[in-house]
């Protein structure tokens, strides 16, 4: 996958796109394979001192937006990004590079902000591309029927 400044992605039209549509294409674009080798090279890009605490990160994001109806509902690229990186200050010691959702906007942050909302965002598409009550209940579709 090609690197982007977050800033550019959601300055982008893709900013107002609903969060479900970006799993959706991805689960159509990429297989399972490329999902999970896509999700383990960000992983792999993250600083050293913070991949050990991805499993808990990944935990925090699904208890917090996995099941939340709305969420999957209303939520736009934005709206999403927002959350995902409220949820990464939680589970990573980042207060010496953000501090808050604004810090990871600057240009010096992109690249770790957009290895941040990308990790969570791979692993919610492996999960849509293998799960179908996931799917369903995200409102996602796979396939022409669903």
């Amino acid at each position: 996958m090609e690197k982007y400044l977050i800033s550019e992605f959601l300055d982008g039209p893709g900013s107002k796109r609903l969060y479900r549509e970006l799993i959706q294409a991805q689960i159509k674009k990429l297989s399972k394979v490329k999902l999970n080798n896509s999700y383990e090279r960000e992983i792999s890009n993250l600083p050293e001192n913070l991949s050990d605490k991805v499993e808990d990160y990944i935990f925090l994001t699904n208890l917090q937006l996995g099941y939340d109806k709305n969420f999957w509902k209303e939520a736009d690229c934005h709206l999403a990004y927002e959350l995902i990186i409220g949820i990464a200050l939680q589970s990573f010691p980042l207060k010496d590079r953000i501090k808050s959702v604004e810090d990871s906007f600057k240009p010096e942050n992109g690249e770790l902000a957009f290895n941040l909302f990308q990790i969570p965002t791979l692993c919610f598409s492996y999960y849509a591309s293998t799960q179908g009550r996931l799917r369903k209940f995200w409102g996602i579709r796979k396939g022409l029927f669903g």
